[in-house]
């Protein structure tokens, strides 16, 4: 891959100039936070729940982003593409299950639970589009979910071990904890075990399916110890997923920090990229 060094010396007061651009825009990137819906269940501990999530995204992110929130079952699939013309990075949440059709899954499952199709729909086309475009995405639960649906993987539809949710999380807000051991081969793996200064973290967890077959263009930074794929990365776009939650406003946020600093560092990548292509 080219660098922005590559140049010839002709062009450097030109380069000058797009490094100040870029470093003046990088210093605050909009970011596009795209959740489920606000409220999407008649349950005030839900929305409560998704209000603490989002929350602790807005906190920790408002320091270096301009976030925009988008919620898929209002904007669809349209609304959702609109905000992401004027995005520089992209963090899709947790939510409910995938309709088991985006990934040839059966119905019904254990724990199936109300599905919502304009949703689905829009964030599927939401990371595909991220991705053709190369804009630096990351998902979270359900979003390292869709990201794997979308890249043509599948769902484990029901896990049998209850380590990885609470039932009681709506009573508590208090998440399942259990460990994860990052790959440090691969670049996210790799910035994790930075971040938490291990091999291996204990993370805040709540998901009932999880990834089945693994999407080609994708790699395993993290796995549980039970073999559950905790973590992903794409082979060659500014894409990665969790499968926890490092926005549990209970857990430490220097995960969720590294993740977003990861992000950044896509967005640095991806200008710079197509400054390259706009000059070649």
């Amino acid at each position: 891959m080219s660098r922005i060094s590559d140049f010839d010396e002709k062009d450097s007061r030109a380069e000058a100039k797009f490094e100040t651009m870029v470093a003046q825009r990088i210093s605050r990137p909009t970011l596009l936070v795209s959740g489920v819906s606000e409220n999407r269940s008649a349950n005030p501990r839900e929305t409560e729940l998704t209000r603490r999530l989002v929350g602790r995204v807005l906190q920790v992110a408002n320091d270096s982003w301009n976030v925009v929130v988008s919620w898929a079952e209002k904007d669809g699939v349209d609304g959702v593409l609109a905000h992401l013309d004027d995005a520089d990075a992209v963090v899709v949440l947790g939510g409910p299950d995938i309709a088991p059709e985006h990934y040839q899954g059966t119905s019904p499952y254990p724990h199936e639970d109300s599905h919502y199709p304009v949703s689905d729909n829009a964030q599927l086309a939401l990371v595909r589009t991220s991705i053709e475009r190369d804009i630096p995405i990351m998902g979270i639960c359900r979003g390292l979910q869709v990201m794997n649906v979308a890249l043509g993987g599948s769902l484990i539809q029901h896990l049998d071990s209850g380590g990885h949710m609470n039932p009681r999380l709506l009573e508590s807000f208090s998440f399942a904890r259990h460990e994860v051991t990052f790959d440090s081969s691969v670049a996210l793996g790799a910035a994790l075990r930075e971040a938490s200064g291990s091999d291996r973290a204990t993370i805040h967890s709540a998901h009932h399916q999880a990834i089945g077959t693994l999407a080609d263009s994708l790699v395993v930074a993290a796995r549980s110890d039970d073999g559950i794929i905790e973590a992903i990365q794409h082979r060659s776009a500014a894409a990665v997923a969790v499968q926890w939650h490092p926005e549990d406003p209970d857990a430490d946020d220097t995960i969720l920090r590294a993740l977003l600093v990861y992000l950044g560092q896509g967005c640095c990548m991806c200008m710079s990229n197509s400054r390259m292509l706009a000059v070649a």
